[in-house]
Protein backbone atom coordinates (compact mmCIF):
# COMPACT_ATOMS: atom_id res chain seq x y z
CA UNK A 1 0.00 0.00 0.00
CA UNK A 2 1.18 3.31 -1.15
CA UNK A 3 0.33 5.87 1.26
CA UNK A 4 1.59 10.33 1.55
CA UNK A 5 3.64 11.08 4.09
CA UNK A 6 2.11 13.57 6.12
CA UNK A 7 5.51 14.79 7.65
CA UNK A 8 6.86 16.41 4.47
CA UNK A 9 9.31 18.94 4.55
CA UNK A 10 7.98 21.95 3.08
CA UNK A 11 11.78 23.28 2.75
CA UNK A 12 11.54 26.46 0.22
CA UNK A 13 13.83 26.78 -2.46
CA UNK A 14 13.83 29.45 -5.51
CA UNK A 15 15.09 28.89 -9.12
CA UNK A 16 17.56 30.65 -10.34
CA UNK A 17 16.35 32.29 -13.58
CA UNK A 18 19.06 31.25 -15.63
CA UNK A 19 17.81 27.59 -14.39
CA UNK A 20 14.11 28.22 -15.07
CA UNK A 21 14.52 29.29 -18.76
CA UNK A 22 16.95 26.45 -19.20
CA UNK A 23 14.30 24.37 -17.76
CA UNK A 24 11.25 26.08 -20.08
CA UNK A 25 13.55 25.49 -23.02
CA UNK A 26 13.60 21.60 -22.43
CA UNK A 27 9.58 21.78 -22.03
CA UNK A 28 9.28 23.84 -25.28
CA UNK A 29 5.91 24.74 -24.24
CA UNK A 30 3.72 25.84 -27.55
CA UNK A 31 0.44 27.90 -27.72
CA UNK A 32 -2.44 24.70 -27.51
CA UNK A 33 -0.51 23.38 -24.03
CA UNK A 34 -1.87 23.38 -20.71
CA UNK A 35 1.42 23.24 -18.70
CA UNK A 36 1.54 22.21 -14.98
CA UNK A 37 3.32 23.60 -12.16
CA UNK A 38 2.67 22.05 -8.96
CA UNK A 39 4.94 23.50 -6.42
CA UNK A 40 4.71 27.05 -7.84
CA UNK A 41 6.01 29.39 -5.19
CA UNK A 42 7.09 32.62 -6.40
CA UNK A 43 6.65 31.76 -10.18
CA UNK A 44 10.03 31.50 -11.21
CA UNK A 45 9.07 28.68 -13.28
CA UNK A 46 5.76 30.07 -14.58
CA UNK A 47 7.33 33.03 -15.97
CA UNK A 48 9.86 31.03 -18.17
CA UNK A 49 7.36 29.24 -19.51
CA UNK A 50 5.42 32.53 -20.23
CA UNK A 51 8.73 34.15 -21.41
CA UNK A 52 9.18 31.37 -23.91
CA UNK A 53 5.75 31.36 -24.99
CA UNK A 54 2.85 33.70 -23.51
CA UNK A 55 0.09 31.42 -25.17
CA UNK A 56 0.70 28.81 -23.35
CA UNK A 57 -1.74 28.33 -20.44
CA UNK A 58 -0.07 27.64 -16.84
CA UNK A 59 -2.29 26.27 -14.35
CA UNK A 60 0.16 26.92 -10.77
CA UNK A 61 -0.67 25.18 -7.43
CA UNK A 62 0.92 26.64 -4.33
CA UNK A 63 0.68 25.75 -0.64
CA UNK A 64 1.13 29.37 0.36
CA UNK A 65 -1.04 31.94 0.50
CA UNK A 66 2.23 34.55 0.06
CA UNK A 67 2.40 33.61 -3.58
CA UNK A 68 -0.87 34.50 -4.60
CA UNK A 69 -1.02 37.72 -5.79
CA UNK A 70 2.29 36.84 -7.76
CA UNK A 71 0.84 34.36 -9.22
CA UNK A 72 -2.57 35.52 -9.92
CA UNK A 73 -0.31 38.30 -12.58
CA UNK A 74 1.34 35.27 -14.31
CA UNK A 75 -0.21 32.30 -14.61
CA UNK A 76 -3.84 31.57 -16.07
CA UNK A 77 -4.98 29.65 -12.97
CA UNK A 78 -3.89 29.57 -9.41
CA UNK A 79 -5.20 26.81 -6.73
CA UNK A 80 -4.11 27.55 -3.54
CA UNK A 81 -3.64 24.20 -1.81
CA UNK A 82 -0.73 21.32 -1.36
CA UNK A 83 -0.64 20.06 -4.77
CA UNK A 84 -0.90 16.09 -3.24
CA UNK A 85 -4.40 16.77 -1.64
CA UNK A 86 -5.85 18.96 -4.57
CA UNK A 87 -8.84 17.00 -5.95
CA UNK A 88 -10.70 20.15 -8.12
CA UNK A 89 -11.22 20.30 -11.68
CA UNK A 90 -7.87 19.63 -13.67
CA UNK A 91 -7.27 19.57 -17.13
CA UNK A 92 -5.25 17.13 -18.64
CA UNK A 93 -2.15 18.58 -18.50
CA UNK A 94 0.23 18.61 -21.79
CA UNK A 95 3.68 18.86 -19.52
CA UNK A 96 4.33 19.58 -16.06
CA UNK A 97 7.64 22.03 -14.80
CA UNK A 98 8.75 21.85 -11.40
CA UNK A 99 11.72 21.54 -8.74
CA UNK A 100 11.84 18.06 -7.11
CA UNK A 101 10.42 17.15 -4.28
CA UNK A 102 12.55 18.09 -1.32
CA UNK A 103 12.50 16.04 2.09
CA UNK A 104 14.75 13.40 0.58
CA UNK A 105 12.39 12.60 -2.45
CA UNK A 106 9.72 11.26 -0.03
CA UNK A 107 7.00 12.72 -2.14
CA UNK A 108 8.42 11.97 -5.48
CA UNK A 109 6.81 9.25 -5.73
CA UNK A 110 3.65 10.63 -4.90
CA UNK A 111 3.79 13.14 -7.45
CA UNK A 112 4.74 10.91 -10.03
CA UNK A 113 1.24 8.42 -9.65
CA UNK A 114 -0.94 11.66 -8.55
CA UNK A 115 -0.58 12.10 -12.67
CA UNK A 116 -1.09 8.57 -13.98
Amino acid sequence: MNTINKKRDYTKFFTYPETSEFMADLLNPQPHQVILEPSAGNGALVKAVKKKCPETKVFAVELYPEWKKDLESIADVVVLKDFLEFTGMQPKYSGCIANPPFGNGVDLDAHIKKND
